[in-house]
């Protein structure tokens, strides 16, 4: 009569708990391999910027005719030099400014301020893209709400905002800047006449390096990272950010700024001390 061996399983108990191990586990390398990655990056991008500036300066020197006149033909080969290279030069910046997010050391120099200044100052940006479409400006301010920011990095926002905007309308098309409020947050909308975004691609549009044409030769130029490094900088200002938008409709893209967020403003305020106080040992 064969022996009956007496086999123990482990209780549900113990497997959900060595499940539940094995996943944080996981989740911290991921966590690790994600900031290696991060710092990598922006190793790389700070090193590239410096050759690269050099690069444009003696370009931008050469088409100043510092050392004498150019043909025709060195002219355009000089412009294609520097267009090339601030082209470059803004996609590492880009870079560099997203693994500084995903790192976490990105430091805001925050403000107390409204956003209708800044919008302003966006606008002079991209005013001459806009001329060279005969597209209208607008601007239609309802918030009196002060709110605290960094005002290079909201900036950023609102460039890639405007650019896009700029860039996705036909000619003689209209481009409209609402700012608004509630009792809680500061809003702005950029909305555009333009050709609009499929719904179906909507949730794609802030993930890093995705273009919703991926064609071999697209229509339009751009890396894929302006709207989510956009969406990671408005994040880390505890905001929000959306869009609304039809095929062939325009679209609406939208963030909204916590008013007055004293939490945020004496975090980072401690964070820049921190960092300074690290920086002078």
């Amino acid at each position: 009569m064969p022996q009956i061996q007496d086999k123990s399983y482990p209780s549900p108990e113990k497997e959900l708990l060595s499940t539940q191990e094995e996943l944080a586990k996981r989740n911290a390398e991921l966590l690790r391999a994600n900031k290696l990655q991060a710092a990598f990056l922006a190793n790389m991008s700070h090193e590239l910027r410096t050759p690269l500036a050099a690069i444009n300066g003696f370009a931008e020197v050469l088409l100043n005719r510092h050392f004498g006149p150019l043909t025709e033909k060195q002219e355009s080969y000089l412009r294609d030099i520097y267009d090339s290279g601030r082209q470059l030069l803004e996609l590492i910046n880009t870079i560099l400014d997203y693994s500084k997010i995903e790192a976490d050391k990105m430091i805001l120099q925050v403000k107390r301020g409204k956003l209708e200044s800044l919008v302003q100052q966006a606008l002079v940006v991209v005013k001459g893209q806009a001329e060279a479409k005969n597209i209208s400006l607008n601007i239609d301010n309802q918030s009196q709400h002060e709110i605290i920011f960094d005002p290079v990095r909201i900036k950023q926002v609102l460039y890639n905002y405007l650019s896009n905007a700029v860039k996705f309308t036909p000619v003689e098309g209209e481009i409209k800047i609402e700012i608004s409020e509630n009792e809680k947050e500061v809003c702005l909308e950029v909305i555009d006449n333009g050709i609009g975004i499929d719904e179906s691609d909507i949730p794609r549009l802030f993930q890093p390096f995705s273009q919703l044409d991926n064609a071999t030769n697209r229509n339009y130029q751009g890396t894929g990272l302006g709207l989510a490094l956009s969406k990671r900088i408005i994040d880390i200002h505890s905001g929000r950010v959306w869009v609304t938008s039809h095929k062939g409709e325009g679209s609406r893209f939208g963030f909204a700024l916590p008013i007055i967020n004293q939490k945020l403003f004496e975090q980072e305020l401690a964070k820049e001390e921190s960092f300074l106080q690290g920086a002078g040992k």
